[in-house]
């Protein structure tokens, strides 16, 4: 189909070969591609002690993982993954996550086990990431070693080993050498390069991971604009620009079946884009520059304390810094492009012409990652202002590879300049890493007791903040990444020095070495396989089969009296990893946490507020308060014993305590009539409301469109029998026998998008008790079916089809129809 220059079979295994090193392990029985297992978290493991798990990749557990695990189940049974019953009070599944549902390398969970799919799909990604950049590298006229050069170290850079467990991110970034290389074949106007274009944009934008792949979408047009003014396109550069844009446009409309129900999902959250002042608090520091160099420099994936207590980070941190350090993040500040890359990139200062948009952007993403002044007014720019700009280290990541390749390229034709830029980079890394090695223990002491006059800390707080034994792993961690970072300095030098006078097979080969060198350094213990016990992802545990009897069609939620709201928390069966077992979790992790059921909760218990979501009840005396019967919780996790007569111990072994809560709401309740205040969750905080008598609106119950009253004699009337069905996640019915007529009201997440029937005939669905869903119910007999399908979904998927079409219409035009 697409005229694919200079690949063969061999091309092909050169780019298979690091990929397969990082995730072959994977394969061996019992062994799962996985950062960690619920073996890590009580009541699998108390206190969190579990040998050789990666602790620094949890969301890979939680929710990637779960997350898959869901849209594989419902696969099973022929559902689309559109809602789910089991999270809060039920969220948009596909559309509320960012492990995108529709995107189609991802479709593989959805015929084989999630846990034997991982490693297969960790291997396409580092594959197609490797495979686009060699193609674009060759089409821009490189060598054949040199751009496989580039590729091998776009697959072994710390940016890619690192995110190989949020495989969303990677996915999101990989498709961007792919739109240069299309947009590379409009300007010398290869056959299908236009629609080529349009999936690399679209395949990002449905990979889920949405900031990314708008960071990729402006550096494919930023490239269009600087290809347009090459000399050779001059008296056809706006025919050019117009059908680079027309391409990206059909993109953004391929991918539209994630980010458009995605932004429903997040307008319905206190989720929004940030503004400058939150994206300057989440910027990196300037210390994160020294990952170039020293990939683990803020720590390593098994490390037990990976959060705020590092005390390399406080030791870096400039005076302006110190909110930064109490939110180090080893991964998102780790922008390592490996010391082959490195090198070869401060070759690439020889070819100034050739290099000066990689360099670039290069040079861009990091400044935008770490706000450097006057950047930071592209923080107010849509769709860079979705997260942590940190994630614009993507751009890095690629363009630091094409760089690279092109150091490669210089040193392969004898570059006098090429060479002595890559030798003063060996040299400044060697040199740096035997000071490290040998002045660590020292230094880091040193600089911790500046870091401390610096912020006008006393030692108190300096041994809070850097606790001794953690002083010395770093020290330990430091010594031992500057001895690697001088060995593979030593040999990159070696190489520089050699290259002229070895063969293009020994050139690449060195070139795979040093970066694989590198990659399993880094790679060693992060992207070890965990051990899965009788290859099961969830041991056995007889608290969690009491919490399942206990809990029914209920919910659960978890005490955590601490100042954090985490720490009891994820002790207590880390938050989504209860949904594969079938019990529906009040307080989960989501990207997108409904607004109602946040605001309710935080009525109830300002504490129980995390970011834009709810993680726990903070206080023990709330567990019996009405408004958690009318959020049906059934059952209560905590981490002692609690004395409450409405809490009946069903099972306690090691800080994991399991209790049943009675008075909790069935799933459906009839009521006769609807009560307008003007706070609803005020008035439902009360612990005097009934829930049973009547549902709560905010507007009038009287007038065009809104619900009345309910039957005018209350004191007669019958609620009726209920029979509940749950026929698909996405759908809910209940048949009402003998009512008087009134209100039903379904306990669950009231959404955009819900439609009901009643008896044949559509009826309106009214939001009550701020999150619930209402309709009308006549007096009798009633049967009422309710489906999920949102208009978003609808019109994403047939914008997507559209531009499916046009893709099509695109790889197949003739030749001489005006072609792409």
């Amino acid at each position: 189909m697409l005229s694919i220059a200079r690949l063969n079979l061999r091309s092909l295994a050169a780019l298979l070969i690091l990929p397969l090193c990082c995730v072959a392990p994977a394969w061996v029985p019992g062994r799962a591609f996985l950062p960690q297992t619920p073996a890590l978290y009580a009541p699998w493991a108390q206190q969190g002690e579990h040998a050789g798990a990666n602790r620094l990749a949890s969301d890979r557990l939680s929710p990637a993982l779960t997350d898959e695990l869901a849209y594989h189940a419902l696969a099973r049974r022929g559902e689309l993954p559109s809602w789910n019953p089991l999270l809060g009070a039920g969220v948009p599944l596909a559309a509320g996550s960012v492990h995108g549902a529709w995107y189609p390398p991802r479709a593989l969970v959805y015929v084989l086990d999630p846990l034997r799919a991982s490693a297969w799909l960790a291997l396409s990604t580092l594959f197609l990431a490797g495979l686009g950049l060699f193609l674009f590298l060759t089409r821009r006229g490189l060598s054949t070693s040199s751009a496989l050069c580039g590729a091998w170290c776009l697959q072994a850079a710390s940016f890619a080993l690192v995110n190989l467990h949020y495989p969303m991110k990677l996915d999101a970034a990989l498709w961007l050498p792919w739109s240069w290389w299309a947009i590379e074949g409009l300007a010398r106007s290869a056959r299908r390069a236009g629609p080529a274009l349009a999936l690399a944009v679209g395949l990002s934008l449905l990979a889920g991971f949405v900031p990314i792949a708008c960071f990729a979408l402006a550096a494919a047009a930023l490239f269009a604009l600087a290809r347009a003014v090459e000399p050779e396109l001059a008296g056809q550069r706006a025919r050019f620009l117009a059908r680079c844009a027309g391409w990206l446009g059909v993109g953004v409309l391929l991918g539209a079946a994630q980010w458009l129900p995605m932004q429903a999902a997040m307008r319905a959250s206190l989720r929004a884009p940030q503004g400058a002042d939150e994206l300057v608090a989440q910027r990196l520091p300037w210390g994160a520059l020294g990952t170039l160099f020293v990939p683990e420099l803020f720590g390593a994936a098994q490390d037990p304390e990976p959060g705020p207590a590092n005390p390399v980070a406080w030791a870096l941190a400039s005076a302006g810094e110190r909110d930064l350090a109490a939110s180090a993040n080893a991964l998102e500040w780790n922008g390592s492009l490996g010391l082959a890359a490195l090198v070869l990139l401060a070759a690439a200062c020889a070819r100034p012409r050739a290099a000066w948009f990689p360099l670039a952007l290069f040079a861009a993403s990091w400044a935008f990652a770490q706000g450097w002044p006057g950047v930071r007014l592209l923080y107010a720019v849509p769709g860079l202002d979705l997260g942590a700009p940190g994630r614009a280290l993507a751009l890095a990541w690629c363009a630091g590879a094409w760089l690279a390749a092109l150091g490669a390229e210089a040193l392969s034709t004898g570059q006098a300049r090429a060479r002595v830029a890559a030798l003063a980079t060996a040299g400044l890394a060697a040199a740096l890493g035997l000071a490290l090695w040998l002045g660590a223990a020292s230094g880091l002491p040193r600089a911790l007791a500046a870091a401390a006059e610096r912020f006008g800390a006393d030692a108190a707080t300096l041994a809070r903040h850097a606790p001794a034994e953690l002083v010395e792993r770093s020290v330990q961690r430091l010594a031992q990444g500057g001895l690697a970072l001088a060995l593979l300095a030593a040999a990159a030098g070696a190489f520089v020095i050699a290259a002229r006078k070895l063969p293009v097979a020994a050139r690449a080969a060195a070139v795979l070495v040093l970066a694989g060198a590198q990659a399993w350094w880094v790679g060693r213990d992060h992207l070890a396989p965990q051990t899965l016990a009788d290859g099961r992802l969830y041991p056995d545990d007889d608290r969690l089969d009491a919490l399942r009897a206990a809990v029914g069609d209920g919910r659960v939620v978890r005490l955590d009296e601490s100042a954090s709201g985490l720490d009891d928390v994820v002790q207590l069966a880390r938050p989504n990893l209860l949904q594969p077992l079938g019990v529906a979790d009040l307080t989960p992790y989501v990207i997108f946490p409904p607004r109602e059921l946040v605001e309710l909760l935080e009525r109830l218990d300002p504490r129980s507020r995390l970011r834009v979501g709810a993680s726990r009840i903070s206080d023990a005396a709330l567990l019996d308060h009405p408004l958690l019967d009318l959020l049906r919780v059934r059952a209560v996790l905590a981490r002692r014993a609690l004395a409450d007569p409405a809490l009946e111990p069903v099972a306690a072994r090691d800080g994991f305590h399991v209790y049943r809560r009675a008075g909790a709401l069935p799933v459906a309740r009839v009521v006769p009539a609807l009560r307008q205040v003007d706070d609803v969750p005020a008035e439902l905080a009360r612990r005097a409301h009934d829930p049973r008598a009547a549902a709560l609106v905010d507007f009038a119950p009287e007038g065009a469109g809104a619900p009345s009253a309910g039957p005018a004699d209350s004191s007669a009337f019958v609620a009726g029998e209920l029979t509940v069905r749950r026929p698909g996640w996405d759908r809910l019915d209940v048949e009402v026998r003998g009512s008087s007529g009134g209100w039903l009201v379904m306990h669950e997440q009231h959404a955009p998008g819900w439609k009901a029937v009643v008896d044949g005939r559509d009826a309106p669905i009214v939001r009550v008790d701020h999150l619930y869903r209402a309709v009308r119910l006549p007096p009798g007999d009633a049967l009422v079916r309710t489906k999920y399908e949102p208009w978003e979904a609808r019109w994403g998927a047939l914008a997507s089809l559209a531009a499916c079409a046009a893709v099509l219409f695109g790889l197949w035009r003739p030749r001489g129809a005006g072609g792409t």
